[in-house]
């Protein structure tokens, strides 16, 4: 049982709750069937309010901090700081530590808009919804990604392929199976990834795994390399996120989304009582494939939301069966 205390602040909601009837140890035992009970972070608007903070108390003394914040606000880098940040705050008992990171809101003089022509945004695709998808966490051990990378590693290759890269390539592959499964046909595939959106070919058989981490690698770089002028940058995003947009509307192309929280310090956060065994996320409204460090730091934690109907056809690929250990929410 949780009962709570909310406090309500102009765009931030603090809740404070206390776990009755259940120890921290039995989450931590059944992680994937608790985490979304201990959190009501899932609802609401995604403006109001920007930041969202929920404790979980329990008799044992343990915690469990929950937080969502608005994207309008917060990137994912951004966020880690201000976590860090905050927790550094309340070890070391004031905002006044040279550790800790000050918000600036000097985006505009980086990123002029006067006088840039930019494109029109296109409305954001609609939602998946709860009702219509699930949530799976695999996981990927740092035995099996160091397997995983050296069969898809290739001597034509610039570098060793990374361990986001091969697990994205895995992922995408199966992703295409299912596609191919459920259309009878090998569609155009699009992977967005925070740094890239690339296009696969019009194929007859998916393609090796070999072929789309090269393909990744080689985007990738491209990205790393390339310099864009500052007067282009938000214009590019906007068009890249629009291009998105359409082949979502459109529905002859798979798109499906990749974003990388692997090497933020999640697991270095500690705000006076310990560093935490378990960071975690909860259900996403979107098809997409959120990538956490497991607590050793050499795996990775792929937190995966599919449409009910395409989800167990994607968990017995060969592969995702052979490289993951699969969990439920």
């Amino acid at each position: 049982m949780v009962t709570g205390l909310i406090v309500t602040m102009k765009g931030l909601s603090f809740f404070v709750a206390k776990v009755k009837g259940c120890r921290l140890s039995e989450v931590l035992n059944r992680r994937d069937e608790m985490i979304d009970q201990l959190s009501d972070l899932a609802g609401g608007g995604f403006t109001s309010p920007v930041l969202l903070i929920q404790i979980n108390m329990f008799d044992c003394g343990g915690l469990v901090i929950g937080i969502r914040v608005s994207h309008h606000l917060f990137d994912g880098f951004s966020a880690a700081c201000f976590i860090t940040s905050w927790a550094t705050a309340s070890r070391n008992g004031g905002i006044d530590d040279h550790e800790v990171i000050s918000p600036t809101f000097d985006l505009t003089s980086f990123l002029p808009e006067n006088g840039l022509r930019l494109p029109k945004m296109k409305p954001r695709p609609p939602l998946m919804g709860t009702d219509n998808g699930v949530t799976k966490r695999i996981v990927f051990d740092g035995a099996k990604i160091s397997a995983l990378r050296a069969i898809s590693h290739d001597p034509s290759f610039p570098r060793q392929p990374s361990r986001v890269e091969v697990v994205t390539a895995l992922i995408w592959r199966a992703h295409m199976g299912v596609s191919l499964a459920k259309h009878g046909r090998l569609r155009t595939s699009l992977a967005a990834h925070s740094m890239d959106v690339r296009t696969c070919g019009r194929n007859t058989e998916v393609p090796e795994l070999k072929d789309l981490v090269g393909l990744l690698i080689g985007s990738m770089t491209k990205c790393k390399e390339t310099e864009v002028k500052r007067e282009d940058v938000f214009p590019t995003l906007l068009r890249t996120r629009n291009e998105l947009h359409e082949a979502v509307e459109k529905g002859e192309v798979d798109v499906f989304m990749f974003t990388s929280w692997c090497n933020f310090p999640a697991y270095k956060i500690d705000f006076g009582w310990g560093k935490p065994v378990w960071v975690s996320r909860i259900h996403s409204g979107y098809e997409a494939a959120t990538f956490l460090d497991t607590e050793g730091g050499d795996g990775i934690e792929a937190w995966l939301s599919f449409n009910k109907q395409e989800m167990p056809l994607f968990l017995q690929d060969k592969d995702i069966l052979a490289f993951t250990s699969q969990e439920a929410l």
